[in-house]
């Protein structure tokens, strides 16, 4: 069994490799080894390789970049995956891709559904929306994954540049305090990924995908105050040395915020799907960030 992981040096395809070397023949490939905007050499790897499956960890991520570097951001997220889909189709491949909660606008009240009409507010998310959509209309065997709020133990997320402000700054720390969604490990997400991948395959007919986008979140939601707020709270009970105060983290709103890109105000993604699917319950977000500060604060010097 031979499987792609693209994107293997960023938080979610590094856990990905982690999990799928010890069961299949592994082809890791980053952003050095395997760039998305040369639509060439993707066709060339994959067919040289000719894998049973692909999986796209690889994006253009930085949502305030992506509204300033409009063409990159859709040819990474928006044309590569339809390639990627392409030769999946023509080596008889499955191709699972991660998309995000920022397909939606936001202004619900409730849970989006995966056949809630996409309306995104910024460059990145509707470049992830045309990824998806590229990838349904080659009719090859896929899942798409939708998840938010992504954040791991290292790497550029916003559990990090909480705790690297914490640990290194003073005085107040605005966070906003009316976006709304549910944080989402690496950890969490890689292994329900890994339940997908048993589930859809075969040794007779190899990976046999269910072609379906499903949300893939913890279950819950919070606002970015508050995701900080059990930052810091657990961070104090791992015995971080932090010089921010828990009292001196202030909810702010959005628009103070510097961020060049509009976000949605609330991402919440319905995962009953999914659950039902994999014939699981989903467990609370706050598991996973507790699980995540614990990993963090081993690499502090203790108190």
């Amino acid at each position: 069994m031979k499987i792609i992981v693209i994107g293997s040096a960023g938080q979610l395809g590094y856990q990905l490799c982690r999990r799928i070397s010890s069961i299949s023949q592994l082809y890791p490939f980053d952003k050095k080894s395997l760039d998305l905007c040369d639509h060439s050499l993707i066709r060339r790897t994959i067919r040289s390789i000719a894998p049973d499956l692909i999986i796209n960890a690889g994006a253009y991520t930085s949502v305030d970049g992506a509204e300033s570097n409009r063409m990159r951001a859709f040819q990474v997220n928006g044309d590569a995956p339809g390639i990627l889909a392409e030769e999946a189709g023509l080596c008889g491949a499955g191709l699972i891709h991660f998309s995000t909660d920022y397909v939606f606008s936001g202004n619900i009240s409730r849970p989006y559904l995966e056949d809630d009409p996409p309306n995104p507010v910024n460059v990145y998310g509707e470049s992830k929306l045309m990824g998806e959509r590229n990838i349904v209309a080659t009719g090859c065997n896929y899942v798409v994954l939708r998840t938010a709020w992504v954040y791991s133990d290292s790497g550029n997320n916003f559990m990090g540049k909480i705790l690297s402000a914490g640990t290194s700054q003073t005085g107040l720390l605005n966070v906003v305090d009316d976006q709304i969604g549910t944080p989402t490990g690496v950890g969490f997400l890689a292994d329900k990924t890994l339940d997908i991948m048993l589930k859809v395959y075969s040794e007779t007919s190899g990976f046999y995908m269910p072609k379906r986008v499903f949300h893939l979140t913890p279950t819950g939601f919070t606002s970015r105050y508050n995701f900080a707020v059990r930052i810091f709270q657990r961070a104090i009970e791992e015995r971080i040395e932090l010089k921010i105060a828990l009292e001196d983290l202030q909810p702010s709103v959005t628009t103070v915020s510097p961020n060049l890109a509009i976000r949605p105000p609330y991402s919440v993604m319905n995962t009953d799907s999914v659950q039902k699917y994999l014939a699981q319950e989903f467990e609370d977000w706050h598991k996973e960030v507790d699980i995540t500060v614990k990993q963090i604060a081993r690499k502090f010097e203790p108190l």
